[in-house]
């Protein structure tokens, strides 16, 4: 094979520019990897050290070639010392005479002179640097040449490189270090907020400006294909500059380096360089060398260390970094993740350019969620496929686990994933081999999807992936069972149940109108079978799953009547369904459940008394459970009963009796979460159970008391949706706890922003949820509140724009209204709605619209003596308002502020009819006063003591 002299020019710049750290040894590295290269290189590196234009790299002489050869003055500039040197250039410290100023000069190496293309390179890179103006690249001040030889003049920077200092610090340890001991490292006096805090929060700020400034120059058209800490500088005074963009290149324009020539550090090089030599993903090539940067700043290591330029290559090439968590377990998890995606092995997965890694930089360090997302577990296993094929067929799923979870985890649950893989396997083995077997199959099916959608994968962040992949698989399964047992001889039974795993996993994937037809064909089979058919108790317990199954669904797309039928005959069968003592606490469990979903369809239906039955039934059901196991999951069901519960009684009306229920139910959740902390389900639940005693707390008048309670709540909801980003119940919640948050923190001034951000991060989170699934419309609900929310928020500065998130609010809840007429949830969020509208208007003085917004609001409020307790107030506020008001005429202010009155005395006896006893505020309440001059009054009081004595109160 002939050989080209760029291949030969390319391997001599490159082994010159590894023998400035390596020495020598680069020489017999490069010769060893490449073989064909060797007698040219060897020949070429005698031939320069012969002419004196290599030597130790370490006096300006040996650097620049003899001293009679290179001078100590070029042109306008006297050269005073070196400061070090890059791939193509050597840089001085140099005085410009004409301006008696300092500057840093950077000229060709000569040795690179005698090369081709070497010229080119040099002023390529002159032209990059000199068009690029951002605070955090260095300034060209003049280009241009002296005796045949480039150079252009920069700002001298009084810092040091960030490779300088990881030298400095490189004994020390790393997870004992500050940004004071970076500060420390550097020359000069002075300092800057940069290096405040921990060492992973300056690293993290540091390497944010780099970001920035690659950002800018990269929107220009250039990339600078050479980021390595070394590159970087830093000044005590906080000033961040990236250096030498001495590989620069113009996108766009033709590369000028060869095939098979590695630009730029090794260690630092991207794949798709590495493997090809010239290849490249732009932008995305500088994100990935900032990365592994990012890496040796956070850990003091690199991420491909080898003893040898092959076994490098083959590390970058596979990209198998050890985690930098284990290096530097003080690196927060976030910035672990963002260190990895931006030098992920492919170019696809990182991110798209410099300005998105310095946005999820600046939300590690505001503690927000990242925009990135730790490789799953089936890209880890095709990447290991990709490496190893030969071993990837056997232990593909294993490595799966062991990568995807924490060795803790893996060790308390391997037997239960290794029964999973083995259980699908057995079904794919009982299909293939025999029809005969077709029982044995669906009933392994059955106990694999059971365990994979209960216990094991739920809970294990980063597993969503791999659940999906084994659903998919499990639902072929059922689907091929289905179509053969209907032509064979399987028992209409088994294809009933088959037919429901099927319904069950197109509901997971948000398949509802599917799940649907399939659930109802299901049930239909179940009903018509033959007890016989299955073990003993086999069929009650199978039908009332299908029944509990079809009305979640039902329930999701708002047919609530029909929801509760199943739901009512799914607890009627599973009482039935005599399983054994070995199954009873999964009866028990599947049997609460379906109470507390009929308890909810019936509250919906606005049948609150039955409703409440239910739910009492459920928590005493639970806790005998509880009392009889005390273990995690009987704990996890009685704190989700007993917070059902207190919901129920908190939008019934009755926070005073909720509140107790409520605490319990903290107190219960919390100890589910203590025995089995890695529990999903825990944590939602006690997330659920702190929102509801935040928003209890504030009823009961301690608004500032609900702030701890929600703060706890967000933060919980908050890791889950980071750890299950597709859950969208666990997103939805997480909106309702910003919005819950937003209201309590809004009533200070100090905290007012954050509760604006807070209120808009949840509508419009919430509003892109319930876009993409259209079909579950109570979903809507919760953007619909927080949209109101933000209206109360904004009127009482923008009138107009508050008013009209009200309305909003009203058109986004309509469709689910008008779908469950009986729900007084809902009408009571109208009226609420309708009295932040009375109370904008009123404070901008339109009175007559605010008498129109109280009268619907009055209108729409369910009848409880509490709430219209406090409509009266309302109505007597503004017959205040009215009487002092100068937009209404003299003559006709009486008239408008008598009816007010009036309306507020009917209100207030209908409260008194509905049960009002409270007689502290009867015989105190100042704002009643106006009432205790009417007529009326007397004989409203005498009710209610009289209703108070008789209950001996």
């Amino acid at each position: 094979m002939s050989l080209s002299s760029s291949d030969v020019e390319a391997l001599v710049v490159e082994c010159l520019d590894r023998m400035e750290s390596e020495g020598d040894v680069a020489v017999d590295a490069l010769c060893a990897a490449h073989p064909e290269l060797a007698a040219s290189l060897q020949s070429r590196i005698r031939t320069l050290r012969a002419a004196g234009l290599i030597g130790g790299f370490g006096s300006k002489a040996s650097a620049t070639g003899s001293g009679a050869d290179f001078p100590d003055r070029l042109g306008d500039f006297e050269l005073i010392s070196r400061l070090g040197s890059g791939g193509m250039g050597v840089v001085y410290r140099a005085r410009q005479t004409s301006l008696d100023r300092e500057v840093a000069l950077k000229l060709i190496r000569p040795e690179h002179m005698y090369f081709e293309g070497a010229r080119d390179r040099f002023r390529r890179e002159v032209e990059a640097t000199a068009r690029l103006q951002h605070p955090g690249i260095v300034p060209v001040y003049v280009v241009g040449e002296e005796r045949g030889i480039p150079y252009f003049a920069m700002e001298l920077v009084a810092g040091a490189s960030l490779g300088d200092v990881l030298e400095k610090l490189g004994s020390r340890d790393i997870a004992t270090l500050s940004g004071a001991d970076l500060l420390a490292q550097l020359p000069g006096e002075g300092s800057s907020p940069l290096y405040d805090g921990t060492w992973c929060e300056c690293i993290a700020r540091i390497v944010r400006e780099v970001a920035e400034a690659l950002e800018h120059a990269h929107r220009r058209g250039v990339l600078h294909r050479d980021m390595k800490p070394s590159n970087v500088m830093i000044t005590r005074t906080g000033r961040v500059m990236i250096v030498d963009f001495g590989l620069s290149s113009n996108q766009g324009a033709k590369r000028l380096t060869q095939s098979g020539s590695h630009l730029g550090s090794m260690p630092y090089m991207p794949p798709e360089i590495v493997a090809g030599g010239t290849a490249s993903s732009g932008a995305r090539s500088d994100v990935y060398s900032l990365g592994a940067s990012l890496y040796e700043l956070l850990t003091h290591a690199l991420p491909y260390a080898a003893d040898n330029t092959a076994a490098m290559l083959q590390k970058i090439d596979e990209g198998r970094a050890i985690p930098p968590r284990r290096l530097n377990p003080t690196i927060p998890r976030d910035l672990a993740v963002v260190c990895l995606t931006a030098m992920d092995r492919e170019p696809s997965r990182r991110y798209d350019g410099a300005a998105a890694l310095a946005a999820d930089l600046t939300r590690v360090l505001e503690h927000r969620p990242i925009e990135a997302r730790p490789a799953g577990p089936l890209l880890r296993a095709a990447r290991f496929a990709q490496r190893r094929p030969a071993h990837a067929a056997v232990i593909a799923l294993a490595l799966l686990l062991l990568l995807g979870v924490p060795t803790v985890l893996w060790i308390q649950q391997r037997a239960a994933n290794a029964e999973i893989r083995a259980a699908l396997d057995d079904a794919r083995a009982q299909r293939d081999r025999a029809r005969s077997s077709l029982d044995v199959a669906a009933q392994s099916i059955e106990d694999l999807l059971s365990r994979v959608g209960d216990r094991d994968l739920d809970n294990v962040p980063g597993m969503e992936d791999l659940r999906a992949k084994i659903l998919g698989d499990a639902l072929t399964l059922n689907e091929d069972l289905m179509r053969i047992g209907e032509g064979q001889e399987m028992n209409s039974a088994r294809v009933a149940i088959a037919r429901a795993r099927v319904g069950e996993i197109r509901r997971q994937m948000g398949r509802n109108e599917e799940a649907l037809t399939l659930l109802g064909e299901a049930v239909d089979a179940l009903e018509a079978a033959d007890p016989s058919e299955l073990r003993p108790g086999e069929l009650d317990w199978q039908t009332g799953l299908a029944h509990m199954r079809r009305a979640q669904v039902l329930r999701k797309l708002g047919h609530n009547e029909d929801s509760l039928a199943d739901t009512e005959e799914a607890v009627r069968r599973i009482e039935k369904a005599d399983l054994g003592p070995a199954r009873e606490s999964e009866r028990t469990s599947l049997l609460r459940n379906a109470m507390t979903h009929s308890a909810t369809t019936l509250f919906i239906l606005g049948r609150t008394e039955e409703s409440l039955k239910r739910q009492r039934e459920g928590v005493e059901l639970a806790r005998r459970e509880a009392e009889r196991t005390n273990d995690a999951h009987s704990l996890l069901m009685l704190g989700a009963s007993l917070c059902s519960l207190s919901y129920q009684l908190i939008e019934g009306g009755q926070p005073d009796e909720a509140l107790p229920v409520l605490e319990e139910a903290v107190s219960v959740e919390t100890r589910s979460l203590e025995l089995d902390p890695l529990s999903s389900t825990a944590r939602s639940a006690l997330g659920d159970a702190l929102i509801n005693l935040g928003s209890t707390t504030w009823r009961l008048t301690d608004r500032r008391g609900s702030i701890p309670h929600f703060r706890r709540a967000l933060e919980i909801l908050e890791g889950l949706v980071r750890d299950f980003p597709s859950n969208t119940e666990y997103a939805t919640a997480l909106n309702d706890c910003r919005a819950s948050l937003a209201g309590a923190l809004g009533g200070d001034e100090e905290t007012h922003d954050e509760s604006i951000a807070l209120m808009k991060d949840a509508m419009n989170s919430q509003e892109a949820l319930c876009k993409a699934r259209p079909d579950e419309l109570r979903s809507r609900a919760t953007w619909a509140i927080a949209t109101a929310n933000l209206g109360g928020m904004t009127g009482p500065t923008d009138p107009t724009e508050g008013i009209a998130l009200f309305h909003r609010a009203m058109e986004i809840l309509e469709p689910v209204r008008a779908n469950e007429p009986q729900n007084p949830q809902f009408a009571q969020y109208m009226g609420e709605w309708w009295l932040g509208i009375c109370e904008i208007e009123a404070r901008s003085g339109s009175l007559p619209r605010a008498i129109e917004a109280l009268e619907k609001a009055q209108s729409m409020y369910p009848v409880a003596w509490r709430t219209l307790r406090r409509l009266t107030g309302k109505w007597l506020m503004l017959s205040a308002t009215v009487r002092e008001a100068d937009q209404i005429e003299e003559s006709d202010r009486d008239t408008v502020a008598d009816r007010c009155l009036q309306r507020a005395l009917a209100t207030f006896s209908q409260a008194v009819d509905a049960g009002y006893s409270d007689v502290a505020d009867l015989q105190s309440e100042r704002v009643l006063d106006p009432l205790r001059d009417m007529p009326e009054w007397a004989e409203l009081e005498h009710r209610v003591l009289e209703r108070v004595a008789e209950k001996g109160g």
